[in-house]
């Protein structure tokens, strides 16, 4: 597990970070599904992450956050094949088990890289074994344009130890 925190000063800035992400994603992962479990306060850059990570997997699409849609779909080309990226958002749902009704395993089973707004405190309860994951918790700075972003990289069955982590 690779563990490290950031502190970000503006949207961009944040953005940057996520096209860092879909650098070490391809470089790692290949075609692998991967999960970004993303965390953390209302307006904390989640979104503004997933821009950053969408556009460093060459999507020119406009993303959006999904919180009224709860997902997004694009596509990304990796080694001239179509991969499927896919934006969640959990806030509405009322149970995690509401992921399926969004089509959670058709995801995975379609090696997506998938960006999870709102992921539960504990993702192992809704991710299969050996999926790369990445939990990314972000939170308010110490002025009103800092973020903090802290994450940790697993490659394969994550979060089973997180506690102990």
């Amino acid at each position: 597990m690779i563990q490290t925190e950031r502190v970000t000063t503006s949207p961009a800035e944040t953005q940057t970070i996520g096209r860092s992400f879909a650098a070490i994603f391809q470089d790692k992962y290949g075609h692998q599904p991967v999960v970004f479990a993303l965390r953390g306060e209302l307006g904390t850059g989640k979104t503004q992450f997933v821009k950053g990570l969408a556009q460093g997997l060459g999507i020119e699409t406009l993303i959006t956050s999904p919180s009224y849609t709860l997902v997004n779909e694009y596509q990304f080309l990796a080694t001239d094949q179509a991969v499927p990226f896919v934006h969640l958002d959990a806030w509405r749902l009322p149970d995690l088990n509401d992921l399926e009704s969004v089509g959670w395993s058709r995801f995975l089973a379609s090696n997506a890289v998938i960006a999870l707004e709102w992921a539960p405190e504990q993702p192992a309860t809704i991710l299969p074994a050996n999926t790369p994951a990445i939990i990314i918790d972000f939170s308010y700075g110490q002025t009103e344009e800092e973020r903090c972003l802290a994450w940790k990289i697993f490659d394969q069955t994550p979060f089973q130890s997180e506690a102990s982590a």
